[in-house]
This record gives C-alpha cells, structure tokens and sequence, in this order.
C-alpha cells in the first residue's frame, strides 16, 4: 500500500448484523486506526446497533442500514 496516500484513503467495515458481533468488530476498529490513523473510516451497521457507537471515536462516519424499510435505505450520521 502507498503510504504517501494515506490521507485519502477510506475504509468501509459493514457489521449490520447482531449487537454481539458489532462489539465484537471493535478490537479490529482499533486495529485499522493504528494501522492507517489519517484514513477515513466508516462503519455500515443495523439501525438498533448504532446507538451503540454514539460517540465512537474510532470511526468518522457510522452509516445506519435499516432492511424492514421498503428500499433498504442508508441513513448517515
């Protein structure tokens, strides 16, 4: 990987499964921010886990995937 890019790299984790998964994924969220800390990193997660990340520091963006909703929409936050 070039590292003379890292500020515009971006990462994708999707976990918008179980709460038990989502907690976890952290150890590997800490992970990726050692490994790229100017990445930008974004985190897909079910609509009733993502109260569980509010103000999660390691992430810049959590993303909020809500399947019951006709047309699957992403709500960001």
């Amino acid at each position: 990987m070039n590292r003379s890019r890292a500020n515009d790299e971006r990462i994708l984790v999707v976990r918008n499964d179980r709460l038990g998964d989502l907690v976890l994924t952290l150890p590997a969220l800490e992970a990726i921010r050692r490994q790229w800390p100017r990445a930008h990193v974004s985190l897909l997660v079910s609509r009733y886990a993502a109260p569980l990340l509010a103000g999660c520091t390691l992430i810049h963006e959590l993303i909020e995937d809500d399947p019951k909703h006709t047309g699957r929409q992403l709500a960001t936050r």
